[in-house]
């Protein structure tokens, strides 16, 4: 859009205002622009796409250790040593709430 106006100022003041009226060179303008901003726009969806990938594997990981610890809690209960159970649980509740 710069170069447009970049061009349009030059045009008028070189006096060649019928070259920057050209239909043709205005729709191959655009059309460039349009091209660069859908590698752009591609780029930007790639780059959201690996995030929303990494993002969902660390919460897939998260899940595995609190399930682990939820189950070794389960465990220490079942051979009755409650703090160990209780120390399996808080960090379970840790993972899952961090700011807590």
């Amino acid at each position: 859009m710069l170069s447009r106006i970049w061009r349009y100022i030059v045009a008028l003041l070189s006096g060649k205002m019928d070259q920057i009226e050209d239909p043709e060179v205005l729709l191959s303008q655009a059309q460039r622009e349009m091209t660069e901003m859908h590698a752009r726009n591609r780029e930007r969806a790639v780059q959201a796409i690996t995030q929303k990938n990494n993002l969902q594997q660390m919460v897939d990981d998260t899940q595995k250790r609190v399930d682990n610890l939820q189950a070794k809690a389960e465990l220490a209960l079942k051979r009755g040593d409650r703090d160990l159970a209780l120390s399996f649980s808080r960090k379970a509740e840790l993972r899952c709430h961090p700011s807590r």
